[in-house]
């Protein structure tokens, strides 16, 4: 986390999720890619960890603004006790973007990110949309040249990702928004599709 850019992220995402963190690098299994990411406890409220990476955007997410400057993207997370494999989840989402195999952007969902660890799950994919657990705002980041944006990563079930794929993100939202934000943070939860 050494670059400018990342401490400029580390210390925007400190002050969105009000509480001070850790913060963990992530690699690779096969390959050079490392990213950081950050965790604060008890945010967005008592029992809950927030997460966030840290330096994502220095991967090329293959897109621009209007302006044509790079549009480049971070991922903030929240997961209760005995999830803490959200924080690699989230490193395979950044290392999913970094290999060039996905463009990340409200709507888009990451198949099986949050499968393969010691814990089974109800909600395996990782749906990208506009942070929303959150207090503060996350209204994006300037960095010299290069547009940030922050996306909130929320774990949905095999049905939630074909209800995407059928009705699309907004429909899904619609449906989310029903549930409690403590409830979305669970990896086991039932399905609203």
């Amino acid at each position: 986390m050494t670059s400018p850019q990342s401490i400029a992220v580390a210390k925007y995402l400190a002050e969105r999720f009000g509480g001070r963190g850790e913060v963990f690098e992530y690699g690779q299994d096969e390959g050079d890619l490392r990213v950081h990411v950050l965790e604060c406890a008890n945010t967005p409220s008592q029992g809950l960890t927030s997460y966030g990476t840290v330096g994502m955007s220095e991967f090329d997410n293959q897109l621009v603004t209007a302006e044509g400057s790079p549009l480049r993207v971070e991922l903030v997370s929240a997961g209760g006790e005995g999830w803490g494999f959200v924080a690699q989840a989230l490193a395979t989402c950044a290392f999913n973007v970094g290999g060039g195999e996905y463009r990340c952007k409200p709507g888009t969902v990451f198949p099986s990110v949050f499968e393969g660890y010691e814990t089974p799950v109800t909600t395996p994919h990782a749906f990208m949309w506009y942070p929303f657990f959150w207090e503060a705002e996350f209204s994006g980041l300037v960095f010299e040249n290069v547009q940030i944006e922050f996306l909130q990563v929320v774990p949905i079930t095999d049905a939630e990702m074909e209800y995407v794929r059928d009705f699309g993100a907004e429909a899904l939202v619609d449906r989310l928004e029903a549930v409690s934000d403590r409830e979305l943070s669970s990896l086991d939860r039932s399905s609203v599709a």
